[in-house]
C-alpha cells in the first residue's frame, strides 16, 4: 500500500491569549495574525507581549482552521471579534479562510451554526430543532446563539 499524505490542519486555543483578550476587543483574524507573525518577535505575542515558543513555515495553505475560545470570566465572548474571513499575507502570497462554522456552549449543552459562502447563518440545536436549522439574518451576533457563549470558531480555504 502506499503510504497515505495528509494536510496538517490548524487548530489554534486562545488560552495562549489569556492576558491580551482580557483587555481589548480584539478579532479572530488578529489572534491568527499574532500566532503566526514572526516579523522581528518571534516567541512573543504581538498582541500582549507574552513569551511564545512557537514557529511555523507553511508549503502549502493548510485546509482549515480551528479556533477555541475558552471563556474568562464572562468577558470572553464580548472581547472576541468573531471575522467572518481571517488572512495572512506572506512573502509567498495570500492566504485566505473563510468562517463556515461556529460552535457555543451553555447549561452543559453545545449548539452550532453553519455559515454559507454568501455570509447566510443556520442555527442547530439537536436537542430542540432535532433535524432541522434555522436561518438567521445576516446581522446576526456571532458571538452568541440563543445566550450560550461561542466555543469555537471553524475557518476553510478559500477557493481561488
Amino acid at each position: 500500500h502506499p503510504r497515505a499524505m495528509h494536510n496538517v490542519n490548524i487548530c489554534i486555543t486562545t488560552s495562549l491569549y489569556d492576558r491580551c483578550i482580557a483587555h481589548s476587543n480584539i478579532t479572530s483574524n488578529d489572534i491568527l495574525r499574532a500566532f503566526f507573525s514572526s516579523n522581528g518577535r518571534e516567541g512573543t505575542c504581538e498582541l500582549c507581549g507574552s513569551a511564545m515558543l512557537r514557529h511555523f513555515t507553511f508549503s502549502k495553505q493548510p485546509f482549515f482552521i480551528a479556533m477555541e475560545f475558552q471563556p474568562i470570566g464572562s468577558s470572553q465572548s464580548e472581547a472576541t471579534i468573531i471575522s467572518r474571513t481571517v488572512s495572512l499575507s506572506l512573502p509567498t502570497g495570500d492566504m485566505v479562510w473563510d468562517l463556515c462554522g461556529l460552535v457555543y456552549l451553555g447549561d452543559n449543552h453545545f449548539v452550532s451554526r453553519y455559515i454559507e459562502n454568501n455570509g447566510t447563518s443556520w442555527y442547530h440545536d439537536g436537542a430542540v430543532t432535532k433535524q432541522t436549522c434555522l436561518r438567521e439574518s445576516r446581522e446576526v451576533d456571532l458571538s452568541w446563539a440563543m445566550g450560550r457563549c461561542m466555543t469555537h470558531a471553524i475557518y476553510v480555504m478559500r477557493e481561488t
